[in-house]
């Protein structure tokens, strides 16, 4: 099976619910974005699944797409987050992070809902110089725990 993922399908929306097969370590770069309209209405998700075998999100992953998504949960596998990987997502509210990250791209949280808040489950999960809050002065930084 192919561990990177480089085209959405149609096939892994269940009751508006992306899922991210199982066994897929890499959300390739652009993955989401760019659809056209129409693709984008062709997905109508409103909900995102991202399983533990995902270690990478690339570049532009999400990148401005889904607007009815309103939180993702960063499975405690996520290593790295790639540059802009989830810019310009209106709407969306939270998103998690369980796990202790390698590496986050600049611009990686950039133009999000203005009350986004980054959870992070525990405090040594949060690493200041990983993460830029001027990237989108809006978001909020919770601690869990």
């Amino acid at each position: 099976m192919e561990k990177n993922l480089r085209i959405p399908s149609k096939d892994h929306l269940v009751n508006g619910i992306y899922i991210i097969p199982i066994g897929i370590e890499v959300l390739g770069d652009g993955l989401f974005s760019g659809l056209p309209g129409d693709e984008i209405d062709y997905f109508d998700a409103h909900g995102i699944i991202i399983p533990e075998s995902v270690k990478h999100i690339g570049e532009y992953a999400f990148y401005d797409c889904f607007g009815n998504i309103n939180e993702i949960k960063l499975p405690s596998t996520i290593e790295s987050i790639g540059e802009s990987a989830f810019f310009a997502l209106d709407g969306l509210k939270k998103i998690y992070v369980n796990s202790h990250l390698k590496s986050v791209g600049k611009y990686a949280f950039v133009n999000l809902d203005k009350d986004c808040e980054l959870v992070f489950a525990k405090k040594e999960f949060y690493t200041p110089n990983l993460w830029h809050p001027e990237w989108n002065p809006h978001t909020k930084v919770v601690i869990s725990e």
